[in-house]
């Protein structure tokens, strides 16, 4: 007797998609009987959807995306320009090529046709394939609205899906927070980057509030002098270095202050 609110659900979902091209997305585990499965939220600040799915994976994601259509596959040039770092032999990557279409496919006709073709693929080059093509469906949608710009942690699953993906410094900060040294020196070391960083991420929040482009080439050019100081605390500089490959998702705020 729930139809009415699964109804609801749907329909606050469509209207949440359409009302930005930005929208946030996490994925959390959650219990469902006594299973394990996963939740992925979507969400603006006019609303929050919630999609509990078995897999947490980047098919999940567009689940979660597409408000629960069935799900579609496109192998077309997009889906293989994705595979190009994905190790498959040259026979798989042929067969891709010669499979190749701006047609859609139904999930089961896909599915049979890849394990049917390619039965000795490992889960991750299977997962990567499914991945690929369904990402390049979806960008190729034009009954719905496509998220453009994904604001999220840097999991690998959020990756692909939108043009743009911006990603949270509170995520970020945590991976400093876990650092364990043992020497006080390098204890005080962490202690005041974890200052400055924050001192940063504060700079950035004000920015949003009042961007100028002169503020812009300034938090631009301290985000560089930020993440490229080196302290012989090897733990702590190999975190910067992890930081600084980052800066165009973690400074996506400079190009859209609205987010």
């Amino acid at each position: 007797g729930q139809e009415g609110f699964h109804a609801e659900k749907v329909e606050v979902g469509e209207a949440g998609l359409r009302s930005s091209p930005c929208h946030h997305v996490d994925q959390t585990s959650t219990r469902v009987d006594g299973q394990n499965q996963h939740c992925t939220i979507v969400c603006n600040p006019l609303y929050t959807s919630y999609n509990t799915t078995p897999g947490k994976d980047r098919l999940s994601v567009l689940d979660a995306l597409r408000n629960g259509r069935e799900r579609r596959f496109r192998l077309n040039e997009e889906a293989l320009s994705y595979l190009e770092s994905v190790p498959l032999s040259n026979a798989t990557r042929a067969w891709l090529l010669a499979e190749s279409s701006d047609r859609d496919a139904k999930e089961q006709t896909f599915v049979e046709r890849l394990d049917t073709r390619w039965p000795k693929l490992n889960t991750q080059q299977r997962q990567a394939i499914l991945s690929a093509a369904a990402v390049a469906a979806y960008h190729a949608e034009k009954d719905m609205p496509i998220v453009r710009l994904l604001i999220g942690d840097d999991a690998p699953q959020f990756n692909w899906i939108a043009a743009e993906l911006a990603l949270c410094w509170v995520h970020e900060g945590r991976h400093y927070k876990k650092l364990m040294p043992v020497f006080v020196h390098h204890l005080q070391l962490l202690s005041d980057f974890r200052k400055q960083f924050w001192n940063y991420y504060d700079d950035l929040s004000a920015y949003q509030q009042q961007p100028t482009p002169e503020a812009s080439a300034r938090l631009d050019g301290e985000f560089a002098r930020l993440f490229s100081t080196r302290t012989g605390y090897e733990a702590r500089d190999a975190r910067i270095a992890k930081t600084r490959e980052k800066k165009e998702s973690l400074l996506m705020v400079i190009k859209h202050p609205e987010i």
